[in-house]
């Protein structure tokens, strides 16, 4: 878990690099203000939320077999979690198009030593 202040791409390939996993990111999974789909084109948006930083919410990773007690503590908490894709064994960040086909990011977030 780690908060995604460098922008959720940037850091959830953190926890990839860490843990020498990838994930897939489900576009259509991701939360997406109304402020922001009404203010620039989705796809825009799209790129603001996957590089975006400064958001100050927590990415995390949970074994499958564990997900019904996510969903319960959310319930139970009212705490807004949401599940955005998957961890897969192949290493590298997979953002996934709703047509099913991939999106290449330019760039990941905040990059300190450029």
């Amino acid at each position: 878990m780690l908060d995604i202040s460098d922008g959720l791409a940037a850091d959830l390939n953190h926890i990839l690099e860490e843990s020498s996993v990838g994930a897939k990111i489900y576009a259509q999974d991701l939360p997406i203000s109304k402020a922001l789909s009404h203010t620039v084109a989705s796809q825009d948006a799209l790129h603001y939320a996957l590089t975006g930083g400064d958001d100050y919410e927590l990415c995390f990773t949970v074994p499958a077999a564990k997900e019904a007690q996510i969903q319960k503590v959310v319930q139970d908490t009212g705490i807004a979690c949401t599940c955005i894709g998957e961890i897969i064994s192949e290493p590298g960040l997979k953002v996934i198009a709703e047509n099913g086909e991939e999106i290449i990011l330019k760039t990941l977030g905040w990059e300190f030593f450029n």
